[in-house]
């Protein structure tokens, strides 16, 4: 059996995810995919079970709010094209093959079908389909830089509580994991608005959750360490997408983004309190 695997993490929220973990990652297994030395624990199941408590707060921790924004926008938007990612985050031009498009992009594969998934829903609020495939079998042999790292979201309703499960084949805890939980969980939480649902739990299933040696250090110094910070989103799929619209008009010049800041203020009120 490997060390620290095949185990489950509950926590109200994020910040107690890192406490909760901290010291089977600490001693997990030490593994080179690529030279590149990481500790591993392998099929961890991280429960979340208020998913409105999304964001950790650490000033060591360089997080980036307005790409957590992005990247929750973007996944409705049907876009692959660098320019809308790179804007508040100039290292995602390292993970595009020509400087101009995403390979992976999670919006240009399943954006057209998120109005359709939600009107599946209300035919059978019981349904055990509403399953939101990312990764395809042609993208395991492609030799491009953008792999996607998550497999398939799922929804499950139950008891008039609208709850998603993540599978990735994939997951950095100090890089990744926030972005990550931040994103999905306001796609949840905006298809529960929508549909009138009560939020439920969230569910991250990644089948490897590593830390890099390049952050070995900063893990160490910041996981136990990390405050909660709950963010309600209220808007609907529609107001969702209405917001998309102006932060991509607002990349391509033809908007002052007042939608989208109005949208990031928001957010960064309630974190600065927590930062303050």
């Amino acid at each position: 059996m490997l060390k620290n695997s095949f185990k489950m993490y509950e926590g109200e929220g994020l910040a107690e995810i890192y406490k909760v973990i901290y010291n089977d990652v600490i001693n997990a297994d030490i593994i080179a995919p690529r030279g590149l030395k990481t500790k591993e624990i392998i099929c961890p199941q991280i429960l979340i079970k208020n998913p409105r408590n999304r964001l950790a707060y650490h000033k060591d921790r360089k997080f980036s709010l307005k790409y957590a924004l992005v990247e929750s926008l973007l996944l409705i938007g049907k876009t692959n094209e660098l320019k809308y990612f790179e804007k508040f985050n100039k290292n995602m031009i390292n993970f595009s093959d020509d400087g101009k498009i995403l390979y992976g992009s999670y919006g240009y594969r399943i954006a057209d079908f998120i109005l359709q998934i939600i009107n599946k829903i209300t035919k059978d609020e019981s349904s055990r389909q509403i399953v939101i495939p990312i990764l395809k079998i042609e993208d395991v042999i492609k030799d491009v830089k953008d792999i996607p790292c998550t497999i398939n979201m799922q929804i499950i309703i139950r008891d008039n509580k609208l709850n998603m499960i993540t599978n990735m084949r994939s997951n950095d805890i100090i890089w990744g994991l926030p972005y990550d939980v931040f994103m999905f969980t306001i796609l949840q939480e905006v298809i529960a608005n929508t549909l009138g649902y009560e939020l439920g739990w969230y569910l991250h299933r990644p089948v490897s959750l590593h830390l890099y040696e390049n952050f070995f250090e900063l893990f160490e110094n910041v996981a136990k360490d990390f405050e909660e910070v709950i963010y309600k989103n209220e808007n609907n799929i529609f107001d969702w997408l209405k917001i998309k619209e102006d932060y991509k008009l607002f990349v391509d010049g033809e908007s002052n983004g007042n939608l989208f800041n109005k949208t990031y203020e928001t957010i960064y009120k309630i974190y600065s309190k927590v930062s303050d």
